[in-house]
């Protein structure tokens, strides 16, 4: 779903250690969210009933709306800051190196 670029920024742990590591979370507001993505830092990307995305910050314990629809946060990612901002992306590389 990511393009190539972009699915080192990414991880796929399975779905039982996501609700796993949510368990703690429920009392910021998870109902009626849908886990879609998880970043290489392990924040979590929800998509919403009304199509919206929500992201979990795990560091800070913010669970903030960053697009109206899921293409929407696909093309933000089309932005080195807004990467950054969202996927820690230069941390991400420099680790990998």
């Amino acid at each position: 779903e990511w393009p190539h670029d972009y699915q080192f920024l990414f991880i796929e742990p399975p779905a039982n250690e996501v609700a796993e590591a949510l368990d703690g979370w429920k009392w910021i507001g998870l109902d009626g969210l849908e886990p879609a993505a998880v970043s290489a830092f392990g924040d979590i990307f929800f998509r919403a009933g009304d199509g919206s995305v929500r992201h979990l910050d795990m560091l800070d314990g913010k669970l903030t709306r960053i697009a109206g629809h899921w293409a929407e946060f696909q093309a933000d990612l089309q932005n080195e800051a807004r990467r950054d901002e969202l996927l820690l992306a230069g941390l991400v590389v420099a680790a990998r190196k």
